[in-house]
């Protein structure tokens, strides 16, 4: 399995400290770039997680691919429903945790005449 999983630190109250949390394979052996970070509390409600998962999308839509992640909070559920996931299921694998399984089909834009 070939994964990316990196971290960034810093003292400064204002750049955030990015912290590793999993990688893994995609379902169906599909490629995929594995990431999963977690922002600082003081990050969050800015609209910056927003951002960055538009970003990410506008990527994965360009290349014409799927995407999958988990997601453990309703709230963070909200926001990837809103970007066009589906919640194909629980997983029961982390003690003390209900993360649930969540993907987005490949979204191919039209070719402009």
């Amino acid at each position: 399995m070939s994964s990316s999983v990196g971290a960034m630190s810093t003292d400064s109250p204002t750049v955030p400290t990015i912290r590793p949390a999993a990688a893994w394979e995609a379902p169906g052996g599909i490629p995929a770039h594995r990431t999963l970070r977690q922002a600082p509390t003081f990050l969050r409600a800015l609209g910056v997680g927003s951002a960055l998962l538009a970003h990410g999308l506008a990527r994965v839509d360009a290349d014409g691919s799927a995407a999958y992640l988990e997601s453990s909070t309703a709230r963070n559920r909200a926001l990837y429903l809103r970007d066009g996931f589906a919640e194909p299921g629980e997983l029961t694998s982390l003690a003390g945790a209900r993360p649930v399984a969540m993907w987005r089909a490949a979204r191919v834009e039209a070719p402009t005449a």
